[in-house]
């Protein structure tokens, strides 16, 4: 979570809560480690996203500032006993998910947001080139064939990437 204002009411929560066993990484995930302009849209900080991103532009007060990012591979290579990621990246899902080779798809099952029609094509390309297993929701989560089939923003629901045989 790069927002500091996110972080702080994370701890707040946690605190109020008892958690203790919750690493908070206050850095955006991005395909590349560095720093990057982050816009927070006031009205609406779940919207908030890394400049640059193919999502909509975003709409009311916004403001900007430099966060530091990871790159997903290398914050999934520290994790290795991760195998669930839900992504809502506002529009850098394409950039992400290019981002990953073969071996991080294999291994992990990720349940995420498509924001465009761009990136739906730009992910659909990519996973049918890596062979990848993916399901979409707005089609009863059965397995995509066509870009067609993809969902190109939160209406038509997720997309799930996975190897493993869970829905046959």
């Amino acid at each position: 979570e790069p927002d500091p204002r996110h972080v702080e009411q994370i701890d707040v929560n946690f605190n109020l809560n008892g958690v203790k066993n919750v690493e908070v990484i206050q850095k955006a995930v991005s395909s590349k480690t560095g720093i990057a302009d982050f816009i927070r849209v006031e009205g609406n900080t779940t919207g908030s996203h890394l400049e640059g991103s193919r999502g909509k532009k975003p709409y009311g007060e916004i403001s900007k500032f430099e966060v530091q990012t990871v790159a997903i591979s290398e914050l999934l290579s520290s994790r290795p006993d991760t195998t669930l990621i839900k992504m809502d990246v506002e529009g850098f899902e394409a950039d992400l998910i290019c981002s990953l080779d073969s071996g991080f798809l294999e291994n992990i099952d990720i349940v995420m947001e498509v924001g465009s029609a761009e990136s739906a094509s730009i992910i659909f390309e990519y996973l049918s080139k890596k062979k990848s297993s993916f399901r979409a929701q707005k089609i009863g989560w059965k397995l995509v064939r066509v870009e067609e089939d993809m969902p190109k923003s939160y209406k038509d629901g997720s997309l799930l990437i996975s190897k493993r045989r869970v829905f046959e």
